[in-house]
Parts: structure tokens; C-alpha cells; sequence
């Protein structure tokens, strides 16, 4: 009798929250979007490295110049990799309640660590004025949340635990859109605009010196100014991704089983994801 109510009260707690295979297909597509996200994160200081190569031969560099160049990319890819580790509870949460909709117990994640630590280290600078402390809080809330799920053995009854953090997800995509719109997005403004100004200074001063070679620049300035441009398209993919994810958890965390908005909701996420890796293989 005892084993009956424990199957009793174990049943009642999984039934308790949303779908499993809602969960399954949430998860499965959220660490799809983490890894685009570290894409784009890497790109930035990609960014600042194209923008050099250029302006060394068409603007003759000076090498004390192209060494202060060197420095500033040197400080965007610090930048960007401290966000990749704050990213990376974006991948471990979806990886946890995957975990858990299997029923397995939670593996102790280093992202999770690692993210613990570029939020201290966030906390650190005096200079952060890129994210503000509710930000930061509520992703070390979520970051302690997962630990927690690997330490303290949870399973397949604790997801509604998991899913109860809604806020706090809703701050970790506000760090997600805050790095894109405020970090990515003008980074490749700046080397769209670059690029127009070495193409004025080929045209003005080396075109009719070096005719083949101002040429050849030309047209690999406007296969980069292509390229820009499907970055940006990418990147208005992510983003309505982003959206679209908080809006399934939303819907995952109102106990739904059979919920039509619901499925209509991870359906419009997925095809966004299917979306997001075309728009990534078109941009890199």
C-alpha cells in the first residue's frame, strides 16, 4: 500500500505540470538558439578583426596604430566571451528540463560554473554598463537553480520547480537582446559604414595608381557588404526567436496538457529555430 500512494503522489506530481514532449521539443530547441547566440557573439569580435585586415593595406597603417587596433579587438573578444558564458545558461536551462522530461537525474554542467563566474566578474567592473544588477541577479538565480537540480538529484516531478523561474528567464533574454542590440548589432554598423569609407579612399586616392588591386579590394568590399547584410537579417531571426521562446515557457508554465495555443506556440518556436539555421548557414 505504501508503494501504491508513493506511484500515486509521483504520478500527480509529473501530471501537475506541462506536456513532456512540449518540454522535450522547448529544450531541444533552446539549445539550438544558445549555440546560434554564441555564433553571433563570436562574429562581434570577427567584426573588429575584418575591419583591420582592411584598413591595414587601404589606409597604410602605421604599426604602432595597427597595434592599438590589434588591442581594442583584443578587448571586444574578452567582451564577447564573458557573454558566451552568460549565455551559456541559456543552453544548460533548455539541457536540464530535457534532462528532466526523460526522467534522468541533472549532470553538473561547467556552463553553468562558468556563467557563475563572468557574472562575478561582471559585478567586478565598475565600468559594466552594459547589463544592470536585476539582470545579473536573476541569472545567478538561475544559474544556482541548475546547480541545485544536479546536486540535490532532481527528476522528472521537480520540473514545475524549474519552469517556476519564468522571471528570471525573463531577465536572461533581456541580457540576450540587451548584447545584440546594444554590442552586435552597431558593431556591424560600424564595419558597414568602414567599408564605405575605404571604398571612397580606393576610388579617391589608389584606383588610377593601382587599377587591378583597388579593383579586387572594391569588389571584396562589397561581397563583405553583402555578407553584413545577411548578418543583420540573421540576426532579426534570432531575436523574433528569442520572443518566441519566452513565450512557449510562459505557456509551459500554465500547466497545460492539451493546450492548443500551446502547441501552436512550440510549432511558430520550432519553425523559427528551422529558420535560424538557415539564416545562420546563409551568414557564415
Amino acid at each position: 500500500m505504501r508503494i501504491n500512494i508513493a506511484i500515486i503522489m509521483i504520478t500527480l506530481g509529473i501530471s501537475g505540470c506541462a506536456s513532456l514532449p512540449g518540454i522535450k521539443s522547448f529544450s531541444a530547441d533552446t539549445i539550438t538558439l544558445a549555440d546560434s547566440i554564441d555564433q553571433l557573439a563570436q562574429d562581434t569580435s570577427a567584426s573588429c578583426l575584418r575591419r583591420l585586415a582592411l584598413d591595414v593595406p587601404i589606409k597604410d597603417l602605421s604599426t604602432e596604430t595597427t597595434r592599438a587596433y590589434n588591442d581594442v579587438c583584443d578587448q571586444s573578444k574578452q567582451s564577447s566571451d564573458l557573454f558566451i558564458a552568460l549565455n551559456g545558461t541559456t543552453r544548460a536551462y533548455g539541457r536540464v528540463l530535457g534532462q528532466l522530461a526523460d526522467n534522468q537525474l541533472v549532470s553538473f554542467d561547467a556552463e553553468v560554473a562558468a556563467s557563475k563566474d563572468a557574472i562575478t566578474t561582471l559585478n567586478s567592473h565598475s565600468n559594466n554598463t552594459l547589463f544592470n544588477s536585476a539582470q545579473l541577479n536573476a541569472l545567478s538565480a538561475l544559474s544556482n537553480l541548475l546547480l541545485h537540480a544536479a546536486t540535490d538529484a532532481y527528476r522528472q516531478r521537480q520540473i514545475q520547480q524549474v519552469l517556476d523561474h519564468h522571471g528570471d528567464l525573463i531577465q536572461l533574454t533581456s541580457i540576450l537582446q540587451t548584447y545584440i542590440n546594444r554590442v552586435y548589432l552597431p558593431a556591424l554598423e560600424n564595419e558597414s559604414d568602414n567599408l564605405d569609407s575605404l571604398k571612397d579612399i580606393l576610388i579617391d586616392r589608389h584606383l588610377k595608381s593601382e587599377p587591378l588591386r583597388s579593383k579586387e579590394l572594391l569588389e571584396f568590399i562589397e561581397q563583405q557588404k553583402t555578407a553584413i547584410t545577411e548578418r543583420k537579417n540573421m540576426t532579426k531571426v534570432i531575436l523574433n526567436a528569442i520572443t518566441k521562446m519566452l513565450a512557449v515557457h510562459a505557456a509551459l508554465l500554465k500547466d497545460h496538457q492539451n493546450n492548443e495555443l500551446l502547441k501552436q506556440l512550440l510549432q511558430d518556436y520550432s519553425r523559427q529555430i528551422l529558420d535560424v539555421r538557415k539564416q545562420i548557414h546563409s551568414a557564415f
